[in-house]
């Protein structure tokens, strides 16, 4: 999202309200799956990566939440325990807010509850996006889409570098084989569509990865 709670707001919801701000340093857990609901997070500075972990162990990367973006909102539902794990992706700043402090002051803050409404609707939009995406594209054009949104394309300003994004991590939100990222980022670098050495810089002209497959010269598999 491009806007985000105002600096004043915040401070009154930790003056006022006793939410909780922190500072987490990479990989810091903000709640685990399987753990109660009792919290949810605003997150005012980084990112924050959403994953599940399967019975047989498998894991995957379900989403990522960037600044002015909430996590956890299942807290305010009756799901008693969190069915995914968020974990900073890169260093945060987070508002804490308790599961019935929020449910109280969604219902007294007019503001609060219109900037939650309009996060939630958009979220539901993108996930659906997402599973779009999942159903009817390919692992080349899911993973040029992706490598998009973690840049901000669309957002004002420049496109982002992404960085501590590894090609398993990418594997895993794609839904293919770490090799086939591999293949598909060597080919994106070849193209200059994006340039790649530790940190993730992406050329606009990615966005023609996926509206014009036959732009690009070397015909790959679908899968």
């Amino acid at each position: 999202m491009t806007e985000a709670l105002t600096k004043e707001y915040l401070t009154i919801l930790e003056k006022e309200y006793g939410a909780k701000r922190l500072n987490l340093p990479a990989k810091s857990k903000l709640f685990a799956q399987g753990q109660a609901t009792d919290r949810i997070f605003y997150v005012i500075q980084g990112k924050v990566h959403v994953t599940v972990v399967s019975k047989q162990g498998r894991r995957g990367l379900i989403g990522l939440i960037p600044e002015g973006g909430f996590v956890g909102e299942s807290c305010l539902t009756q799901q008693p325990i969190y069915l995914d794990t968020a974990t900073a992706f890169t260093d945060c700043i987070v508002l804490k807010i308790a599961a019935k402090r929020m449910q109280a002051l969604l219902k007294k803050s007019p503001e609060l509850s219109a900037y939650f409404t309009k996060y939630i609707l958009q979220h539901s939009i993108d996930l659906q996006a997402e599973i779009v995406d999942h159903l009817f594209n390919s692992s080349e054009k899911r993973l040029a889409r992706i490598l998009l949104l973690l840049a901000n394309f669309g957002a004002s300003g420049k496109l982002q570098d992404i960085q501590n994004m590894t090609q398993e991590l990418l594997a895993e939100r794609v839904g293919t084989t770490r090799a086939r990222i591999s293949f598909f980022m060597n080919r994106f670098r070849r193209l200059g569509l994006i340039e790649y050495n530790g940190v993730i810089k992406v050329n606009s002209g990615l966005l023609n990865v996926i509206l014009h497959d036959s732009r690009l010269t070397e015909p790959v598999s679908s899968k």
